[in-house]
């Protein structure tokens, strides 16, 4: 290998790594939408602190019945910010999870990361700084991932009003039945999206329909 190709392999290499800073910043966003639409608060802090009140999802994922790929990225956080605490001057949270189970500190978590990209806060100098931003991007990838298969499996008086009666089948009827409000998914039951989710895809196979996705 000459000079040339061995920079053209460390030049590829290099564009081909995932920029973690930029995809959380866009997901970040994505998830400010849902939380401000959920709590009903345009402001950050005030909707934060009403999402640590919304525990049902959280209490589900202990009990291992939803977000089962969380656990594994909870404990590296949680390992990681006590050796490392995110505790910059002038910030109210205490810069680490308690433990494995701490949802409230993750939602801190998700949020001071966004605010050290945002107004470029020194702690990004550390060296340990890039591993925090991907685990930040995989916890609030999976939160977020069962956010909206869930918003998408809700029918809505929407839904129903654009339908045509005759065309609906039981399934929709009883997915209708039995759907929350979009911006309340997170206070559901996992059992209750579970029907729902069998009620999508009976309807599928009775209608030769694609399988339902996320």
């Amino acid at each position: 290998m000459n000079l040339a190709e061995e920079h053209q392999l460390v030049t590829l290499y290099k564009e081909s790594q995932i920029n973690y800073v930029q995809r959380y910043l866009v997901l970040f966003s994505a998830y400010n939408l849902w939380f401000r639409a959920t709590t009903g608060k345009t402001v950050d802090a005030l909707a934060i602190q009403s999402l640590k009140q919304r525990e049902d999802i959280w209490v589900a994922s202990e009990l291992g019945e939803t977000l089962p790929q969380l656990r594994s990225v909870m404990i590296k956080l949680y390992v990681l910010t006590n050796h490392r605490p995110l505790n910059d001057e002038g910030r109210s949270w205490r810069g680490y999870l308690e433990d494995q189970y701490d949802w409230r500190g993750l939602i801190d978590f998700w949020y001071a990361v966004r605010c050290d990209l945002i107004h470029a806060n020194s702690i990004q100098q550390r060296s340990y700084y890039p591993l925090l931003v991907k685990l930040a991007y995989d916890s609030l990838h999976i939160f977020m991932t069962e956010i909206i298969r869930r918003i998408r499996l809700c029918v809505t008086d929407a839904d129903i009003a654009h339908t045509d009666v005759d065309q609906l089948s039981p399934e929709s009827i009883r997915q209708y039945l039995i759907s929350p409000e979009k911006n309340n998914v997170d206070a559901v039951s996992a059992k209750s999206f579970a029907e729902l989710y069998e009620l999508r895809e009976n309807e599928r196979i009775f209608r030769h329909d694609k399988p339902f996705t996320s």
